[in-house]
């Protein structure tokens, strides 16, 4: 084979916490990509000649899915090498598809699956491994940067007393806690009767931090001045794949 970099594409769809993955058939014929089978693959294939790398993303797709795709976004790159083959994988996202999902080239891909992010198969083609691996990281990036700004909210609808929007953070949550020594609420009328006590407190100011993020869970340290005393404590709180609160746990450490 030809020594010489070759351009591939690999396209992750998304649909909410989900993206496409086709079998690779145990049968398959080696094409000159990296080659590797009976693994999960994201859509892909070569980039074209005289086409941008947009128009392979939409061209392989449309073969291999039938999907039509739009709203992409060029995520990253990265090698892909065997020692017979060197390409540089364009990885691209698809944030909308449309059309009937079949599967075209049987001898190929002999299946497809949509795989919640949180639950993929074990076995991955390596281009698409590196590319998904890549993602999760970033979105993790993402979820911290949402952390931040969701305890801020908590925190300023706290100082204000701003009660309204400060239950309206708790609208899916099923499960809410502020000490291991009371009952849990399970409904958003019982956590909004449970705020309407900060209405009397003296709340002087109140320091959140963030300590992990792990899987849409985050764990924060709080630190609460009221009365010219301090307390401090830890913050348990879930996130679902919409990133709305639905679990809130917290422990008093000291006082």
């Amino acid at each position: 084979m030809d020594k010489y970099i070759k351009i591939g594409i690999g396209v992750m769809i998304l649909d909410g916490n989900k993206i496409l993955l086709g079998h690779r058939a145990e049968n398959k014929k080696d094409t000159g990509g990296i080659f590797e089978v009976d693994c999960w693959t994201l859509p892909g294939g070569k980039q074209e000649y005289n086409e941008t790398f947009f128009e392979g993303a939409k061209r392989e797709v449309k073969e291999e899915t039938n999907l039509n795709i739009d709203e992409l976004e060029l995520f990253g790159a990265a090698d892909d090498i065997q020692p017979d083959r060197h390409y540089i994988t364009m990885h691209v996202i698809a944030k909308k598809h449309s059309g009937e999902l079949k599967i075209m080239e049987p001898t190929k891909e002999d299946e497809w699956k949509w795989f919640d992010l949180d639950n993929l198969p074990e076995k991955l083609y390596s281009p698409s491994k590196k590319f998904i691996e890549s993602y999760l990281n970033y979105k993790n990036k993402l979820n911290t940067e949402f952390a931040e700004k969701w305890l801020n909210k908590l925190r300023n609808y706290w100082l204000t007393k701003d009660i309204e929007n400060a239950v309206s953070l708790f609208n899916k949550t099923t499960f809410y806690q502020e000490t291991p020594f009371m009952k849990p609420y399970t409904t958003i009328e019982e956590i909004n009767e449970e705020w309407q006590h900060i209405k009397n407190e003296n709340i002087q100011n109140i320091q959140l931090k963030i300590l992990a993020i792990d899987n849409n869970v985050l764990i924060a340290q709080w630190i609460l001045k009221q009365n010219n005393q301090e307390f401090d404590g830890i913050y348990e709180i879930k996130f679902n794949g919409n990133l709305e609160c639905i679990y809130f746990k917290s422990w008093e450490m000291n006082k």
